[in-house]
């Protein structure tokens, strides 16, 4: 008799099982949409900046940047168009690392990166992240 009710516990665990990885699978089906462009480089001259890869990512809305410094480094989106390049948000700073972020909001743009000091950076990298 106690081999009759553990079965329906199997199904009953075998249907949560299903149930859980149906859910798991619609959680990554729908951060599957969202992007990112990573890239990296060394040597960037003080008061320069760059796209690095150049990537344009048409619902950009956050940026991630970093460098081998001790002062700062600044991240932005960086637009373009026939009248040359745009830095419609301007630049965040920080210390060592930045992020940029005006989610919901997003836009099309590539992820810019910016060494505002008088040195050169040695390494730096950045991440654009969009829908």
């Amino acid at each position: 008799m106690a081999y009759l009710t553990a079965r329906p516990t199997a199904k009953g665990l075998l249907l949560s099982s299903f149930a859980l990885v149906a859910l798991i699978l619609a959680i990554f089906a729908s951060s599957a949409s969202a992007a990112w462009n990573e890239w990296n480089g060394r040597n960037l001259p003080g008061h320069t900046w760059t796209t690095g890869n150049g990537v344009v990512q048409p619902k950009l809305w956050r940026i991630d940047g970093g460098a081998n410094t001790t002062s700062s480094v600044c991240v932005g989106p960086v637009t373009h168009n026939s009248e040359g390049f745009h830095f419609p948000y301007g630049w965040t700073c920080g210390k060592t690392e930045s992020i940029w972020t005006i989610f919901p909001t997003t836009i099309e743009a590539a992820a810019g990166l910016y060494n505002p000091n008088s040195g050169t950076f040695g390494e730096y990298w950045a991440a654009g992240f969009s829908e």
